[in-house]
């Protein structure tokens, strides 16, 4: 097995409740050790439970794990076992190549030192030699886009400067194995695809990621395979589209709201209760109908009317509900977003077979390029969906004229002539 970089095989760990209890708990099974007694693992003292329970995977080269489920599934305890950290109470892990874990962006850093000083101490932490350091500086502090602060303290960086310096040293790991924990969570919207492109240049080098998340997006854009995780056990293992769905469910069981801000990058995602359908979707340009649903791809023209009809059905009786409609970028960027609760219009409620159809009508923003149209149903009195679909078409918009950017705003331009003034000397 070559290729396999990570094998785990009914990986458990348990924990205790009770501070004074783990201690004494431990003490005991060092005792029994040290006199040639092994402990019963799989029995239970009070107050413990299995934080991780029966765990099995494989990853090879070139391959990321993403790692989802609610807080306290067990994701952070599987992560610290494969570091090394903590050991399994059964089961057993190989791992091939060196492991690198992208766990707390700027962990180590002295305030009274300068970024430059930060980098080697950081980066001495971080498992990375003096040379590695020096020959990855400049690609560190152009990623972290702070070369006029480098020799300030960080005591004066702003946070995001303080996250940006952290993740570029981290980013700048050669790991045979990666580790991240919410790691992309940090910084703003174009640092986090900076961070995406990153990994995903490491990744296409052979590296192998085991990615922890909350955020279903990073799990479909970097991930070829997905586990989630509730209670400590496996809830679904395989493709990262149909993980969305019991991830919606071990996530909202015991919530009254669903995750937000999931999105796909690549093939339709949907979850939800369906009891309202989304079943349809047509586009116009101004009043001219150009996509009826029968194909998966549409074009709109840059800076001219559109219309976006979206068809409903009740597969059951409902109370009043809300929908929104909205067209992200590839990467996973959320850039237009209409929504019935924004505007204060709520969808009456329906009766059974009912459909009715909302409009959305706009001028087109958004500039040359391929983006995703998302749409969702939810319930007005706990948020719950009841149909989510995600890159539920592809949209394509063209720009007529020669303006750049991502934005297609109408404005004038002005000219003012001064009077010619005399200069002294």
């Amino acid at each position: 097995m070559p290729d396999i970089s990570i094998k785990a095989e009914g990986l458990s760990k348990k924990f205790c409740k009770n501070l004074k209890h783990s201690i004494l708990y431990g003490i005991q099974d060092i005792t029994k050790n040290m006199v040639g007694m092994m402990s019963k693992t799989d029995n239970l003292k009070p107050n413990e439970f299995w934080a991780i329970d029966n765990i099995s995977f494989e990853l090879k080269r070139g391959e990321c794990l993403g790692l989802i489920g609610p807080n306290g599934s067990g994701k952070s305890t599987l992560l610290k076992i494969l570091n090394g950290i903590i050991s399994p109470d059964k089961g057993r892990v190989e791992i091939r190549g060196k492991v690198g874990a992208l766990i707390e962006v700027g962990a180590g850093f002295h305030p009274m030192l300068t970024g430059r000083e930060n980098v080697y101490i950081n980066g001495s932490i971080l498992g990375m030699s003096a040379r590695e350091v020096d020959d990855n500086f400049d690609d560190i502090i152009n990623f972290a886009e702070i070369d006029d602060f480098i020799n300030t303290p960080v005591k004066y960086y702003s946070s995001g400067m303080y996250v940006r310096l952290g993740f570029a040293i981290a980013a700048h790991l050669q790991p045979d194995i990666l580790l991240v924990d919410e790691i992309l969570a940090v910084g703003d919207a174009g640092f986090q695809r900076k961070c995406m492109k990153q990994i995903k240049k490491y990744l296409s080098n052979g590296g192998c990621v085991v990615l922890v998340t909350h955020n279903i997006l990073h799990v479909h854009s970097l991930a070829d395979t997905c586990i989630v995780l509730d209670n400590g056990v496996i809830a679904y293992s395989g493709a990262p589209n149909e993980a969305a769905e019991t991830y919606y469910k071990v996530t909202t069981k015991n919530q009254s709201s669903p995750p937000t801000n999931q999105f796909s990058s690549s093939k339709e995602m949907r979850y939800g209760s369906r009891d309202v359908q989304l079943i349809d979707i047509s586009f116009k340009i101004g009043d001219e109908k150009i996509f009826d649903g029968s194909k998966d791809n549409y074009t709109l023209i840059a800076g001219k009317r559109a219309t976006i009809t979206i068809f409903i059905q009740a597969r059951v009786n409902v109370d009043a509900f809300h929908v929104g409609v909205g067209i992200w970028e590839l990467t996973d960027l959320p850039l237009l977003t209409m929504n019935s609760r924004i505007v204060n219009q709520e969808v009456p409620g329906l009766v059974k077979n009912e459909t009715i159809s909302i409009k959305f009508d706009f001028i087109c923003p958004l500039s040359s390029g391929l983006y995703q149209i998302s749409a969702g149903i939810y319930s007005s009195k706990d948020e719950s969906f009841f149909d989510r679909r995600l890159n539920w078409k592809t949209l394509r918009i063209l720009d007529l004229g020669e303006q750049y950017g991502l934005l297609k705003i109408p404005y004038k331009m002005s000219i003012i002539k001064n009077k010619v003034q005399q200069l002294d000397g």
